[in-house]
């Protein structure tokens, strides 16, 4: 595995954890201090001196370094400036690390992964700070955004492949130690984000570490060109198995629980023009109203034990776009979206965590289609998906 900016902060725990995994680790990093001092420390790691803003030498150590299978884009740069006072020589140097490096690395490294035919996986790190805007930080902001969009670009062109692409965006990481702010009011502007954070804390580099790896490993073999939030703790879900017509035992039973994954679903395909009142209430009693009533039950005793707890509602990718037949569907899933930010608002603060997973189409008999015109919509929607299979 490589890893960029691999000697220091959040690079350097990575090292360490790949490391200690048994991973045949490869690091850059333009620090030759902190580089000699990592060799002394963990001598098998084989770890070089270059700046991943000079693309000649960057390809240059890379191929040197022979089979690369696995990639960690996480070498960056966060030099904060008000949007009036940034320098062209400024905004050159936050592209030319934190987003356009990037390609240089992971050209180089595919190329050999394409040779060999062995496929591989990438993570690029992003930052939280892509998702909204911070007073002073919107040169590394807009360059940590372009980086995403670059890593949805990497996973079309590289999925035939078999190699993947996606980006993981934390929050705050403890003793990461990349910027030292001396502005007061940028200072200010940070405080306030981490004041607005659910779980007020830094994010342990473990914590990070511990879902790069998932995204390289073959545990992640359908998740590409996505981008994974982590601004709190990470996830550790398992699943409740319930009736939901047995409510009383039902409500027994959460009140005991600490995670939560709110599964259950339908789907009844009809045209637009052929929905009833009692199919459209249907899917919205089981595949949104069931999903308050379920976690407003097992919060409840989350919250009277201060245990705090995570729930996970599966949403579909239904919710992207339309697909004639189904139009109700789709509305009780997005629903469902908008009900979850809800939850994470408003038990965040008793450490209660709530999220979607949204799939694409799952190989289950959850739906059976009779009408051969849904049928043939479907598995066009489906054609290329299918294809790759």
């Amino acid at each position: 595995v490589l890893i960029t900016g691999g000697a220091g902060g959040l690079g350097r725990g990575l090292v360490q954890r790949f490391h200690d995994d048994g991973a045949v680790v490869l690091a850059l990093d333009k620090d030759s201090d902190a580089i000699e001092q990592l060799q002394k420390e963990l001598p098998n790691v084989t770890a070089v001196t270059v700046d991943v803003a000079d693309w000649n030498e960057t390809k240059k150590a890379i191929e040197a370094f022979g089979a690369i299978d696995h990639v960690v884009n996480n070498a960056a740069i966060l030099i904060p400036q008000y949007f009036m006072e940034i320098t062209k020589e400024m905004a050159d140097l936050h592209f030319n690390v934190n987003a356009l490096a990037c390609i240089n690395v992971v050209q180089t490294a595919a190329k050999g992964m394409m040779e060999r035919g062995s496929g591989g996986s990438i993570v690029n790190i992003t930052s939280i700070e892509s998702t909204g805007a911070t007073a002073g930080f919107s040169m590394y902001s807009s360059a940590k955004i372009a980086l995403e969009m670059i890593t949805k670009s990497m996973s079309v062109e590289l999925g035939r492949h078999n190699i993947r692409a996606n980006c993981v965006s934390p929050n705050g990481i403890d003793g990461d130690g990349m910027v030292k702010i001396s502005d007061p009011r940028i200072t200010a502007a940070v405080e306030n984000l981490f004041r607005r954070n659910t779980i007020k804390r830094l994010i342990a580099p473990n914590e990070v570490a511990d879902l790069v790896m998932f995204l390289l490993s073959p545990l992640s073999a359908m998740i590409t060109g996505e981008t994974v939030v982590i601004d709190g703790e990470l996830p550790k879900v398992t699943a409740a198995v319930v009736d939901l017509s047995e409510w009383t035992r039902l409500e027994r039973s959460l009140n005991r629980l600490e995670q939560l994954v709110n599964n259950a679903g339908i789907i009844i395909p009809q045209p637009f023009m052929g929905i009833t009142k009692e199919t459209a209430s249907l899917h919205f009693n089981v595949n949104t109203m069931a999903c308050v009533n379920i976690p407003q039950t097992a919060a409840k005793g989350m919250i009277e034990r201060g245990s705090g707890g995570t729930i996970i509602n599966i949403s579909s990718l239904a919710i992207k776009g339309a697909s004639p037949g189904t139009a109700i569907y789709s509305a009780s899933k997005i629903a469902l979206e908008m009900l979850t930010k809800s939850m994470s608002v408003e038990l965040g603060p008793n450490n209660i965590r709530a999220n979607c997973i949204v799939p694409n189409a799952v190989n289950t008999p959850m739906v059976q289609v009779d009408d051969q015109w849904l049928n043939q919509i479907l598995k066009s929607s489906c054609k290329e998906v299918l294809s790759n299979e």
